[in-house]
């Protein structure tokens, strides 16, 4: 099996019931949504690729296909994740950025730190937790902040 291009989008599950499920099944979407307990507005934005399969779907789904509803959640998540990755890059980037400043103003030596790098050593559950709660407090809005942006 090829591997998949990391550039591309995975395929969103809709899509493969939309083109594959019902056209082999030779089924409406009427006859599918009632077949599944749900409406066929619900259907069809699944269907669409602009909703994404709930747990509840992929459970109907699941039952529905035979193949159970682990498979529909894992090619959402699949889909969701990429489409995180990209849209949240830049911010994802920085905050990598300012967990290793933390981490290196934190006082810990290099072979300390390894752990957030290559090695296996480094400091324990507890002073990495403590450096992250001094990192996440300081991306808390102060109260005068979250007035400014509310206006």
């Amino acid at each position: 099996m090829a591997a998949r291009d990391k550039n591309r989008p995975p395929v969103h599950p809709g899509e493969i019931l939309r083109e594959d499920v019902l056209p082999g099944l030779g089924m409406s979407v009427t006859k599918a949504a009632e077949a599944l307990g749900v409406t066929r507005q619900a259907l069809h934005r699944v269907l669409a690729g602009t909703a994404a399969i709930s747990p509840e779907m992929a459970l109907r789904i699941g039952k529905f296909c035979g193949n159970g509803p682990e498979v529909w959640l894992r090619m959402q998540a699949a889909c969701d994740l990429w489409h995180a990755e990209r849209r949240m890059a830049d911010e994802i980037a920085g905050m990598a950025a300012d967990i290793e400043k933390y981490l290196f103003s934190s006082g810990a030596t290099y072979s300390e730190q390894s752990c957030y790098g290559l090695g296996q050593t480094g400091p324990s559950v507890l002073e990495l937790l403590s450096v992250l709660n001094t990192f996440r407090s300081s991306l808390r809005p102060t109260a005068e902040s979250s007035v400014r942006s509310a206006s």
